[in-house]
């Protein structure tokens, strides 16, 4: 036989069918968002983050300028020594150049070697290349040094 439903539990089950769905909205509310905490400590490790990646690719920068205007120097250099040996130039000399859009300068120093069994008539070179828009902290050194012998014309 089938009981029919009487008011009181018509009335208690849509009570309790409504107080259940207060709580399921009032417990979603609360998980939305992140909390204020949550959200400074993830914006403390976005900026420490970032920080050091900044650096990292600064210093990488530097170091490509650097090895950038190394190679120019070691052109410049060997274009020297290709004009000595050829007989283009001769004797110790310093003068300023530009060379790949920068100013360089450039010192040949020759110096003779003692005459003995093994080597005679000959000369010692040594190419100083500095750029004079140089990196800070490196004002005393120049970028290229190639030193060579050749025999005296």
């Amino acid at each position: 036989m089938i009981k029919p439903i009487t008011h009181e539990k018509l009335v208690f089950s849509s009570l309790s069918a409504g107080a259940m769905s207060l709580n399921m909205r009032q417990t979603k509310q609360q998980n939305l968002g992140f909390t204020l905490i949550e959200v400074l400590v993830a914006l403390t490790v976005f900026a420490l983050v970032s920080v050091a990646i900044s650096s990292s690719v600064r210093q990488v920068v530097i170091n490509a300028d650097a090895l950038e205007r190394a190679q120019i120097a070691r052109w410049l250099a060997e274009e020297t020594r290709q004009q000595l040996l050829l007989g283009e130039r001769q004797g110790s000399s310093q003068e300023r150049l530009s060379f790949a859009g920068l100013e360089w300068d450039l010192q040949i120093i020759e110096s003779a070697v003692p005459d003995n069994d093994l080597a005679q008539n000959i000369n010692r070179y040594d190419l100083l290349i500095t750029d004079l828009e140089r990196l800070e902290g490196t004002e005393d050194e120049p970028n290229f040094v190639l030193s060579f012998l050749m025999r005296r014309p």
